[in-house]
């Protein structure tokens, strides 16, 4: 190529393109705020022409910025710095410096980049062109088809945002654009409240996409139909024509079609058919309308449509099967940014910069409020009537219609979130007293409209009133009506829980209580554990039908308390009380794995106390003691403690591990706290060997027994009577009564036995007394037995008032010869022990051939519980009616009575 020719092209084209940026500067100057990042004394008007090519470039990047042509003007001015654009504006400039070949070529490139004709900047394709042919004349007709490759589309010519350009959506248009080019993607729609320029959006998107070579590989032919009611222009709404049924959108998106592809289209099966390898997408702007009323006929089209067809929406309504974008309001500086360049573009007085940053808050970020406002505030009105105003005609523009089409519980809902923020779902379940599957689907319902933001946590899921929706909420008439129903709902709920705080707080009721309900607690969950925790102690008739319905309320509300610990923990008790064991130890674990807190895992164990799994309770109880072991004591935990360390040595001890019990309590008397506690369990370890020894080591047994009396001796002395130390108590004494009746304790161990008998002398009373379990017919019992005991200075015969305690006849015994008909006269042979301590409530008897009976305390007619404690071993019984049972081989008696000896 001729160098002198390659140069004056060359300059030819670079001037072109530095002319005419400079003029795009010039018509965007509103637009430019000038930074540190170029100088202010840097005059666009007066000194334009002075400047070098990347100054120009660096005020066309201001002139659009936070729009969707910023990015790709830094890319061209990157592409401009990679091939030494500024270079070859020097080597023109000076003649002396040498003129490469490959200098036309860069610039030819850069000429031909479509972000020019993007901006709106057409003369540099056609100056390219007649530098290609050598001449500098006007370039002849139909020379932009030489370097056009726009996809074949129906856009407007003019778009929503042309006043200032989209701002503030580049992420937004990167995303979408993206996801369509995904094979994956075949539908997708764009979702907002009124105002927050959906169309906008899906315009630039749709211009980008045709504007773009790349686009080619992946998309044949761009078809754009709106069915907009009405649209704000010109500081007014306008009205329009829209197809408002389905039907009528096909048959407009076939005529659509056939205009871009210049073909008669008669319908859209014949679209379908004959343009089916076509690489097409669709968008359809303001879908609602027809997703509200049907949105199934919608679904139908898009099944209809070929592989390679897409659809975009734009819709308050979101749709299903699809991807959804949420179109969230404006971020605050380019919402500034925003008011600033259309108030400068419609001609209005330079604003302060709070004005701007005012209005833009006011407006909630809303694109369309501000507009509105400015173009208000243009016409003459104050800036605060112009935002009310503009509100207004936004509410009669988007939001009245959507209100009318909700369910009734939808908006009660929506009134619940507004007034309430952060609403859960539980929170909606509660106050409109629906459960989940109904709470989801309104949700879902709202989640459609865009007039709802979820957000989750860790825990659970909320939801808050889009921005610019509050305000009108607060002036919607429907809305109003409702207000006062969940409101009151939400006032009693409190009200409820204000006084279950008040009432325990009287009660005084201890943190590590069961009943205790933390005050700082969800209002749902602390009425649901009250209800639960007033049922427990309920004893009236109805409280099997109150369970029922207490039991269905937890079943309803655990999809949202399924990790609380507190509602587990209820939960596993409320079935426990039904009998339902197996899902209550479920339960319990369940709030163990949520908290690690001692009261749950207290809980726990006691509950497999409960189900004489002591091997279980044992290993739960060891773990509590180990971490009260490490831990400063807090007084107002003591009695809490203390039902641990209760748990604990019963636990050993009903599993028949005694020792244990013994080398824990070794220093007992060096005990603080519970010196008595673990001197009670010390004496009652003694009392269980015994119970396995009695029989076989009489010298152990005697030791035992002493120990055992000598440590409870020093707790009443020292510590007083306690419930616990006078239960362990009363079963040492009856173990005392069945050693002493064998003789050969007696006769063998004299001086050791009246040391037992002095002990029951000195603390039989007070601890009947103590004892909530035992009275006076139990002190009978015993002294009954003691004074039979011939032993020198046995004090139950020496002391005068035992006496009035040892008349041993039963209350209602009566004489055989009183009952009439068959009988059989039986002895007592064996009463069963109860591993908890007491009697238990069934004997064995025998007759005088040596059959053997079962008898339970029903199956005596003239027996009361006092006459019961009273039976021991020879005890007569005359039995009237009996039974076989397959497997026993005891008689199950079913009458019987109690007979004078």
């Amino acid at each position: 190529m001729n160098k002198t020719i390659a140069k004056r092209k060359t300059s030819m084209v670079l001037y072109t393109i530095e002319e005419s940026l400079g003029n795009y500067v010039l018509e965007n100057e509103n637009s430019i705020s000038l930074d540190g990042s170029i100088s202010h004394d840097f005059k666009i008007k007066d000194s334009l022409e002075k400047s070098y090519l990347d100054d120009i470039f660096q005020l066309v990047i201001k002139a659009t910025k936070d729009t969707t042509e910023e990015e790709a003007i830094k890319r061209l001015y990157k592409l401009a710095h990679e091939l030494n654009m500024f270079e070859i504006r020097n080597a023109i400039a000076h003649p002396n410096r040498a003129f490469l070949d490959v200098y036309w070529y860069r610039v030819a490139a850069i000429a031909a980049d479509p972000v020019f004709e993007c901006i709106g900047i057409k003369n540099i394709k056609a100056v390219l062109y007649s530098a290609e042919e050598g001449t500098i004349e006007e370039p002849p007709e139909g020379w932009e088809s030489k370097y056009t490759w726009n996809i074949p589309n129906n856009l407007p010519v003019k778009f929503e945002s042309d006043i200032t350009g989209l701002i503030g959506r580049n992420k937004e248009l990167t995303d979408l654009k993206e996801k369509l080019m995904s094979a994956r993607t075949s539908t997708a729609a764009i979702v907002a409240p009124g105002g927050y320029g959906k169309t906008a959006v899906v315009l630039d998107l749709l211009k980008d996409i045709v504007t773009t070579a790349e686009s080619t590989k992946w998309v044949d032919a761009v078809s754009y139909i709106t069915l907009k009611t009405e649209t704000w222009k010109n500081g007014e709404f306008v009205k329009l024509d829209a197809s408002s049924e389905m039907i009528e959108v096909e048959k407009q998106i076939a005529e659509q079609l056939g205009v871009i592809f210049d073909e008669y289209i008669d319908d859209i099966e014949q679209a379908i058919t004959e343009l089916a390898d076509k690489r097409i997408i669709i968008c359809i702007d303001n879908l609602e309308t027809i997703l509200r009323d049907n949105d199934e006929l919608f679904h139908n089209f898009v099944d209809r449509l070929p592989r390679d067809w897409k659809i975009v929406v734009t819709s308050r309504i979101s749709i299903t099967n699809a991807y959804i974008y949420t179109l969230k309001e404006l971020k605050e500086k380019p919402a500034i940014h925003l008011a600033r360049l259309y108030n400068k573009n419609r001609g209005g007085d330079e604003l302060l910069q709070e004005k701007y940053t005012q209005l833009a808050k006011d407006c909630h970020l809303n694109p369309l409020a501000i507009k509105m406002t400015l173009d208000l505030y243009l016409s003459g009105k104050e800036i605060p009537t112009s935002i009310n105003e503009a509100k207004s005609n936004i509410a009669n523009f988007s939001f009245s219609n959507l209100i009318e089409s909700l369910s009734t519980n939808a908006i009660k809902i929506l009134e619940l979130i507004f007034i309430e923020s952060k609403s859960s779902r539980k929170l909606i379940c509660d106050i409109l007293e629906i459960n989940t599957d109904e709470a989801a689907s309104v949700i879902n319902e709202l989640s459609r409209t865009s007039l709802i933001n979820r957000s989750s946590n860790e825990t659970n899921e909320s939801y808050e009133i889009n921005g610019s929706i509050k305000d009108l909420l607060i002036i919607n008439p429907k809305c109003l009506e409702i207000r006062t129903e969940i409101q009151n709902k939400l006032n009693r709920q409190v009200t409820l829980a204000n006084e279950i705080d008040i009432k325990q707080k009287a009660s005084n009721l201890p943190e590590w209580h069961f009943q205790y309900i933390p005050p700082n607690i969800d209002h749902g969950l602390k009425l649901l554990m009250n209800n639960f925790s007033k049922l427990r102690f309920s004893k009236n008739n109805t409280r099997n039908e109150r369970l029922s319905e207490v039991y269905s309320s937890f079943k309803e509300k655990e999809e949202h308390y399924k990790e609380n610990y507190l509602f587990l923990r209820s939960y596993a008790k409320l079935l426990e009380t039904m009998q339902l064991k197996r899902l209550a130890e479920n339960y319990y674990i369940k709030a163990t794995t949520f908290s690690n807190d001692m009261v749950s895992n207290y809980l726990l164990a006691r509950f497999y106390f409960d189900q004489n799994n002591f091997e279980k309770s044992l290993f739960l109880y060891k773990k509590l003691v180990e971490v009260m072991e490490y831990i400063e004591k807090d007084s107002s935990l003591i009695p809490f403690y203390d039902t641990i360390y209760q748990g604990f040595f019963l636990s050993h001890l009903y599993d028949g591990d005694y020792q244990s019990v013994l080398d824990y309590t070794k220093k007992w008397q060096e005990e603080n706290v519970f010196r008595a506690l673990f001197g009670t369990y010390r004496a009652s370890a003694y009392k269980r060997r015994v119970e396995a020894i009695i029989n076989t080591e009489f010298d152990e047994t005697i030791n035992s027994l002493n120990s055992a009396t000598k440590i409870l001796d020093d707790v009443f002395r020292t510590d007083g009577y306690s419930q616990a130390s006078c239960g362990q108590g009363y079963k040492i004494i009856e173990e005392v009564y069945y050693c002493l009746r064998k003789n050969h304790y007696v006769k063998a161990y004299e001086s050791e036995c009246l040391q037992l008998l002095n002990f029951c002398d000195k603390h039989l009373i007070n601890i009947v007394d103590t004892s909530r379990s035992k009275d006076a017919n139990d002190i009978k019992f015993i002294v009954s037995a003691f004074i039979e005991i011939t032993i020198k200075g046995n004090p139950f015969i020496l002391n005068r008032h035992w006496k009035s305690y040892s008349q041993s006849s039963f209350n209602d015994a009566i004489d055989v010869n009183e009952i009439s008909g068959d009988h059989t006269l039986v002895h007592v042979k064996h009463v069963a022990s109860n591993p908890k301590g007491g009697k238990t409530n069934f004997l064995f008897a025998e007759c005088i051939n040596h059959k053997e009976y079962f008898v339970h305390f029903n199956a005596i007619k003239n027996c009361d519980w006092s006459d019961w404690l009273k039976i021991s071993d020879d005890t007569e019984l005359a039995i009237t009616e009996c039974e076989i049972v397959k497997g026993k081989t005891a008689l199950n008696v079913i009458t019987s009575y109690l007979v004078n000896t």
